[in-house]
């Protein structure tokens, strides 16, 4: 069979391998004060609480002594009003060093546990939010091209990203409904662009079983039906080829572009639907199977008859999903080990002849699907992701290769839901919060004017993208990894050493006037 090239605006697989680029800039938005965080002096006056603390401030009485009430010497008087400038110099002096101690415990402690609303520390949910913000009209996604041709598989793949991080639930409906609304556009049932395309059918479907709709009446299309339509039987298609038996393709010359993504993602669809008649057939599954390489491995495309079988992560990735889903565990056996042997020491895959967000995403997720540990992968994402010292626009996205450019979009819909740890054998969007979370970040806080202390952010190793790099145990779909994107300030020492210097000097001030009125008394 000839190797088949993708049509440039259909192709299902364009939004599933992560080859082509897209990207848009996202507002930056503001960190509201936390709800449970202290009312300002005046609205507490206002509300009529009493003053932190619950003192009261009692004016001075004006006009002289109190009748009955001897005036005492002046020596006495200057000893005490002297004493008590000491003693409030020696408490000052106390509680200097304190005070700086309290705030560089608040200062240090104030990243993860104290998210404001709206915000979060979870990298999920952070590329949930940078996702939900990139979509144009709040809808579907455009390919970069032209800026205008909408990308469906880009979109399902969002709809997969914000779906694992259980989050922007408002932006994740949104894009379901517009992908139903424009089903017809992604799988050109009329032909018109070389479709129906299998892996159109194939990605909606699972789209609509990921967010709790139905397969069989998506945007009124029954997907799952037009799918099965396409798979070649034994005979009786003259466009199906001797060893095409099972393979989901349409009557065009080139099939609908079919490939081995497009036949995972139908034996995944398929696999997860609730009708037991929808599951694929054992014709469907063994056709996968007998496209694995001898090393174990699947390639991306269908090899021409007689080429030579190479084995890529991404196809190998999607293959194993599928198989998992189907019950075959021993050729996903096979597959998971070749994953294994090719991953990176950093825990990073190679795709396109690099190290790249999206090839290691989707190894990732198979990995979990067949309960591989995938923490070093997770963590390689991580480092990939843009954190607090990247523009407010970038937070949370993941970049491809490590550095913010026009790949962001694509790599980010993909890692989303590695870095859920969430496989598309499981994936759901059951339970998903509304809001489009922004990454909590500390503000750096303003010297005041008494003291001289340097404001630093606390050492932490950071990747080029901005992004602390942390250790992650995946814990299944949903179960955000360990916080680690948002930044921390903090007082420095030299700071707390020169406020416990200014105190002594206090302190030596305040027994010298002591001496001093001792000495005129």
């Amino acid at each position: 069979m000839p190797t088949r090239q993708p049509h440039p605006t259909r192709s299902p697989f364009a939004g599933a391998a992560g080859h082509a680029q897209a990207t848009a800039a996202a507002p930056a938005a503001g960190l509201p004060r936390p709800a449970d965080a202290p009312a300002p002096a005046d609205a507490r006056a206002a509300a009529g609480a009493p003053a932190l603390g619950g003192t009261r401030v009692l004016a001075a009485p004006t006009g002289g002594c109190p009748a009955g009430r001897m005036r005492p010497p002046p020596g006495r008087r200057a000893r005490r009003t002297v004493g008590a400038v000491a003693f409030l110099i020696l408490g000052l002096a106390l509680g200097l060093p304190a005070a700086a101690t309290a705030a560089t415990t608040a200062a240090t402690t104030g990243n993860a546990a104290a998210a404001a609303p709206g915000t979060t520390t979870d990298p999920a949910k952070a590329a949930a939010g940078y996702l939900a913000r990139q979509l144009v009209d709040g809808t579907h996604y455009v390919f970069d091209f032209d800026g205008t041709t909408p990308d469906f598989g880009l979109t399902a793949d969002g709809v997969f990203g914000m779906a694992a991080a259980r989050s922007s639930g408002t932006a994740l409906t949104a894009a379901t409904g517009w992908l139903a609304a424009n089903a017809a556009g992604y799988i050109d049932p009329t032909g018109a662009f070389g479709g129906p395309f299998p892996g159109s059918y194939a990605k909606l479907a699972l789209v609509a079983e990921v967010t709790g709709r139905d397969p069989h009446a998506f945007g009124g299309v029954d997907l799952v039906g037009k799918l099965a339509a396409l798979e070649c039987p034994a005979s009786g298609r003259a466009d199906c080829a001797a060893g095409e038996t099972g393979l989901f393709k349409n009557t065009t010359t080139d099939g609908g572009f079919p490939n081995i993504v497009t036949q995972a993602l139908a034996v995944l669809a398929l696999s997860r639907s609730d009708i037991p008649a929808d599951h694929p057939d054992a014709a469907a599954v063994d056709f996968l199977v007998g496209q694995q390489c001898s090393n174990g491995g699947f390639p991306s495309l269908l090899p021409e008859p007689g080429a030579a079988c190479v084995s890529d992560v991404d196809g190998t990735a999607f293959a194993v999903q599928a198989l998992v889903a189907a019950g075959r565990d021993t050729p996903a056996g096979t597959a998971l080990d070749w994953l294994e042997s090719v991953r990176q020491a950093d825990g990073s895959f190679v795709g396109n002849n690099a190290p790249n967000s999206n090839s290691t995403a989707v190894a990732v997720q198979a990995l979990l699907a067949g309960d591989r540990d995938a923490a070093a992968s997770i963590s390689w994402l991580r480092s990939r992701q843009v954190g607090c010292t990247g523009p407010p626009a970038q937070r949370g996205a993941v970049t491809y290769t490590g550095q913010y450019d026009g790949n962001a979009l694509r790599a980010t819909t993909q890692a989303t839901a590695a870095l859920a740890a969430a496989p598309l054998t499981t994936l759901t969007a059951a339970g998903a919060e509304a809001g489009a979370l922004v990454l909590a970040c500390a503000a750096t806080p303003t010297p005041t004017p008494t003291a001289t202390a340097t404001v630093t952010p606390t050492a932490e190793p950071t990747s080029s993208a901005g992004a602390p790099i942390p250790t992650v145990t995946p814990t299944g779909n949903g179960a955000p990894p360990p916080p680690g994107l948002a930044e921390t300030n903090a007082v420095n020492g030299s700071a707390v050493g020169l406020l416990a210097a200014l105190g002594a000097g206090l302190v030596v001030a305040g027994a010298g006037a002591l001496v001093l009125v001792r000495r005129r008394a």
